[in-house]
C-alpha cells in the first residue's frame, strides 16, 4: 500500500469507529484525528474524505470542533404548536402524537 492510500483507509477507519461509537461523525474532530497521524496531508482533502464516507455510510455528521454546544439563547426557543391549537412544548413535533393529522389530510 503506498503512503498516498494509508490516510485514506485512516479517515475510512476513523470514521467507521466515531459511526459506531456515537451514531454520528463529527467530521472537525475526525479529520483532525486523521491528519496527526498524516501530518503531510492537507486538512481539507482529509475533511473531504470524511464527509465522503460519512455519506457513503448514510451517517449524520457534525461540526463542532470538538468543543460543547453553547446553550441556546432563550428567544430562540420555539413552542410547538399541535393542530388543535394546544402548546404542545418545545420538543420535536416528531415526539407527539398527531391524532387528527389523517383528517386534514383527507379534507385537502
Amino acid at each position: 500500500m503506498t503512503q498516498s492510500n494509508r490516510w485514506i483507509d485512516s479517515a475510512r477507519h476513523s470514521v467507521r469507529e466515531a459511526a459506531e461509537a456515537t451514531g454520528m461523525v463529527n467530521v472537525t474532530v475526525v479529520a483532525r484525528d486523521v491528519r496527526v497521524l498524516h501530518p503531510n496531508m492537507p486538512l481539507l482533502e482529509i475533511e473531504q474524505a470524511v464527509l465522503a464516507f460519512a455519506d457513503l455510510m448514510g451517517v449524520p455528521i457534525v461540526f463542532d470542533g470538538g468543543k460543547a454546544a453553547p446553550p441556546v439563547p432563550e428567544h430562540l426557543i420555539v413552542e410547538f404548536i399541535g393542530i388543535d391549537g394546544k402548546e404542545i412544548g418545545d420538543a420535536p413535533a416528531h415526539a407527539h402524537s398527531l391524532d387528527g393529522l389523517d383528517k386534514v389530510a383527507s379534507d385537502i
